[in-house]
């Protein structure tokens, strides 16, 4: 995994840049695990949190809520706001690949790109038993992507964001410069941060890696892991939208399952 880009380094402007309402999405999470468990969801892990506002959320709701991400400047972030929301989450940073809970959490997920941290089909794998070791005996893990044709290897970026809170102002410039490596379906891009506070001007610029992981190559290989299985894949954070081509298919979801027998290998499944 490349280093922690310049970006995480720095969440505040992240947050000026990203912070939103994920409201809906947390609560497609909750509809997810009763409608493929058939209880009550209780508790959560988000991988690849940064500033945690999936997990404070469910926090909030009152579920038993874990944050991981290899960022520590992050983490102190999401810890700050979590006390000043008085939301009670259990913050670790860490690897993706390699972390392991006090006690396994009914639901895992990894949403809004997080996952393209991962570079390689070791990685992946790694990652895969890693989080099957920290889920309940039934428990879900969610990926969520941006849609297969929003986030294409050979067509990426530009993306330009801004954002603007109490004078700070933040411009981020994301993969301005591609370097594109399509044996390992990686991308090298550049990242550009420009800040403008109290009359003052930086500007921060990184590379960074990315994958860019399909749906068929993540169910590949999440068996080859032989601890979870794909059963299902959304267009949105909704129960109605399948994932396809549609407009309304807004991004790529995919739902997994622990396996029964963590040591078998998973059952063949229809491809998405």
């Amino acid at each position: 995994m490349a280093d922690v880009n310049v970006l995480y380094r720095h969440p505040l402007y992240y947050d000026i840049i990203f912070r939103r309402s994920v409201a809906p999405e947390v609560e497609f999470m909750i509809s997810v695990f009763q409608e493929y468990t058939g209880h009550p969801l209780r508790s959560v892990i988000e991988l690849g949190c940064g500033p945690g506002y999936h997990a404070r959320a469910f926090a909030l709701q009152g579920y038993a809520a874990h944050g991981l991400d290899r960022s520590e400047e992050m983490i102190r972030f999401a810890g700050r706001e979590a006390e000043n929301e008085g939301a009670a989450v259990e913050w670790s940073a860490g690897d993706m690949r390699d972390f392991a809970l006090s006690e396994p959490v009914d639901l895992a997920f990894c949403v809004f790109d997080s996952i393209d941290g991962l570079h390689s089909i070791d990685d992946f794998v790694q990652h895969f038993q890693a989080v099957a070791g920290s889920l309940a005996s039934d428990g879900l893990y969610i990926i969520g992507q941006s849609h297969q044709r929003d986030a294409r290897l050979l067509d990426y970026g530009p993306f330009h964001y801004q954002g603007e809170r109490n004078g700070c102002k933040i411009t981020l410039d994301w993969a301005t410069d591609v370097r594109t490596h399509t044996l390992t379906q990686t991308a090298d891009v550049e990242i550009v941060v420009r800040v403008e506070d109290d009359g003052a001007r930086t500007e921060h610029r990184h590379r960074t890696v990315e994958s860019f992981a399909t749906p068929i190559f993540l169910a590949a290989t999440a068996r080859l892991s032989a601890v979870l299985e794909p059963v299902a894949w959304y267009g949105a954070f909704r129960l109605d939208q399948p994932y396809d081509d549609s407009p309304a298919s807004t991004h790529c979801i995919t739902v997994f399952r622990k396996l029964p027998n963590p040591t078998g290998q998973a059952a063949p499944q229809k491809s998405p």
